[in-house]
C-alpha cells in the first residue's frame, strides 16, 4: 500500500512497486503489459545501468489539494541526492512517516530496488532481511534515531531539480490504436467480428513467443543466481577466518581435528582424549550445538555464522579470457611461494546449459537466440595450501573468487596442518 505524504506544496510517494524491463528493445511493450495486468496508471521511470518503472499498484485516495500538486516518487528523490555524490553507492533510507508507520528505501548501486511502508513492529525484521541478502555495505540515511548514519529530512529529498521524479499517466499508443481497432470492428459486425479474431490470435501468439524467449529466460536465472553468488575474500576473511585462527585446538580433554565453514555455520570435529563428553559440553558456549557420534569419540560442534552473500552484476564482471589468464598467473605465483600450495581453477562453462556444474541455476538451453551479450560463464576453483598461508591466500590471490567453503584439517598439528579453500568465479563469455 502506497503512502502520500503532503510537504511544502508536494507530495512525496512512499512503497512504490519497482519492476526492471529485462529486455530494453521492448521497452514499452513491457511496461504496458504490466500495467495491464496490475491497473496501475501512474509510473515514474529510472534509467542508469538498468531501465526501472515505479508504480502505484494500490494507493489512498487523494484529497483536493493533493490532486492539484504533482505526485513525486520519494525513492527517485533518494535516488537523484545519492547519484550526486555517489552514483554507484548502496544506500538505504529509513523515514518516520506516522506513529505508527516508517518507510523504507533501498538503492542498490543508485538504483531503486525496495520501496516499502511498514509498522513499527515489521522494522527491524526487514532490515534484518535485507542485510541478510549478502548486498555490498549499505550506507543508511534518514530520519529514525538510532538506525541511520547519517540524517536526511524529506526537505533535503525535495532539494534541487524533482521534474524526474514526477509519477506520470503511461501512455501507449500502441494500446490507443486496439482500441480504434475495437471501435471500427464494432461499426461492421461481420468484418469487425473477424479483424477481433484476428489481433486477438496476434496477441496470444505474441506473448506465448515472449514467454517462451530464451533471451528472457536466462536473463531471469542469471539475475538469480548472482544476486547472491558467495563470499568475496574479503567477507571470507571477515566471517569465516576471524571464527577459525580464533579457535581453541585443545580443550576440557578434547582435541579439535578439522573445522569445515560455510556462510551458514563451522562444523568443528573433536577427538576425544582423556576428557568425557559432559566436560566437553560445558565449553559450549551460547549459540553452539553439540552432538555426539555413533563412535562415542568424536563430536561435532556447530557454530552459527552470520554471513552476508556478495551480489554480482553481469555489467561489473570481467571477460572470460582475461580472467583465465590471470587464474593461470595466480597459479603459477603460487607455485613459486611454496611448492605444496595448489591452486587449481577448472575451465570455465556456461551458466544455463543442461549437466553445467551450477545447478542452482534453472537448466535452460542457451540457443543462438540468446546475445553474446547476456551469456555468462562459471567455473569451480580449489586451493590446497600449508595453513601458514591461509591469511596470505584469502587477503592477496583471490581476486575475482566467490568463496563457498573452507576446510581446515589437524590444525593442532603445524607441521602437516592444511588450509582448504573452495570457490567460483564468473566471467562475461
Amino acid at each position: 500500500m502506497a503512502e502520500i505524504i503532503s510537504i511544502n506544496g508536494k507530495c512525496l510517494v512512499f512503497g512504490l512497486t519497482w519492476i526492471t524491463i529485462a529486455n530494453p528493445k521492448m521497452e514499452k511493450a513491457e511496461i504496458a503489459a504490466f500495467l495491464r495486468k496490475t491497473k496501475a496508471k501512474q509510473v515514474v521511470r529510472h534509467c542508469g545501468s538498468e531501465i526501472k518503472y515505479g508504480l502505484i499498484r494500490q494507493g489512498p485516495e487523494l484529497d483536493e489539494s493533493q490532486r492539484r500538486e504533482p505526485l513525486l516518487s520519494a525513492a527517485m528523490l533518494f535516488s537523484d541526492q545519492r547519484s550526486k555524490e555517489v552514483a554507484t553507492e548502496n544506500s538505504l533510507l529509513i523515514q518516520r512517516l506516522d506513529e505508527q508507520k516508517v518507510a523504507v528505501i533501498v538503492l542498490l548501486k543508485g538504483a531503486p530496488y525496495l520501496d516499502m511502508v511498514l509498522a513499527n513492529s515489521e522494522l527491524d525484521e526487514q532490515l534484518a532481511e535485507i542485510r541478510n541478502e549478502g548486498h555490498a555495505e549499505l550506507v543508511a540515511y534518514g530520519n529514525l534515531h538510532g538506525y541511520v548514519a547519517e540524517k536526511m529530512t524529506l526537505e533535503m529529498l525535495l532539494c534541487g531539480n524533482t521534474s524526474n521524479c514526477e509519477l506520470h499517466q503511461f501512455k501507449n499508443t500502441a494500446h490507443g490504436l486496439q482500441r480504434y481497432a475495437v471501435l471500427l470492428a464494432l461499426l461492421a459486425l461481420a468484418a469487425g467480428y473477424a479483424l477481433w479474431e484476428w489481433v486477438k490470435v496476434g496477441q496470444q501468439k505474441e506473448l506465448s513467443q515472449k514467454a517462451a524467449d530464451p533471451a528472457l529466460i536466462y536473463e531471469a536465472s542469471l539475475q538469480k543466481l548472482l544476486a547472491s553468488a558467495n563470499f568475496n575474500a574479503d567477507a571470507a576473511l571477515k566471517t569465516i577466518w576471524s571464527v577459525v585462527r580464533n579457535r581453541e585446538i585443545e580443550m576440557a580433554g578434547w582435541t579439535l581435528q578439522s573445522m569445515r565453514c560455510t556462510s551458514a555455520q563451522c562444523e568443528e570435529r573433536w577427538q576425544q582424549g582423556n576428557g568425557s563428553y559432559a566436560s566437553l559440553k560445558q565449553k559450549v558456549q551460547s549459540g553452539q550445538t553439540i552432538s555426539l557420534q555413533a563412535n562415542n569419540v568424536t563430536s561435532i560442534i556447530q557454530t552459527p555464522l552470520d554471513g552476508k552473500k556478495t551480489a554480482l552484476h553481469r555489467a561489473d564482471l570481467p571477460e572470460k579470457n582475461a580472467l583465465w589468464a590471470d587464474l593461470i598467473s595466480q597459479q603459477q605465483r603460487m607455485k613459486r611461494i611454496h611448492p605444496s600450495l595448489i591452486f587449481t581453477p577448472k575451465a570455465a562453462k556456461v551458466i544455463g546449459q543442461p549437466g553445467a556444474a551450477l545447478t542452482s541455476v534453472t537448466q535452460v538451453p542457451v540457443a543462438a537466440s540468446v546475445p553474446a551479450g547476456l551469456i555468462v560463464v562459471a567455473g569451480d576453483m580449489t586451493v590446497d595450501a600449508p595453513i601458514g598461508f591461509a591469511t596470505e591466500i584469502i587477503q592477496r590471490h583471490l581476486d575475482h573468487i566467490m568463496i563457498s567453503e573452507i576446510l581446515i584439517e589437524a590444525p593442532g598439528d603445524v607441521k602437516n596442518a592444511r588450509i582448504k579453500i573452495k570457490g567460483n568465479y564468473y566471467a562475461k563469455s
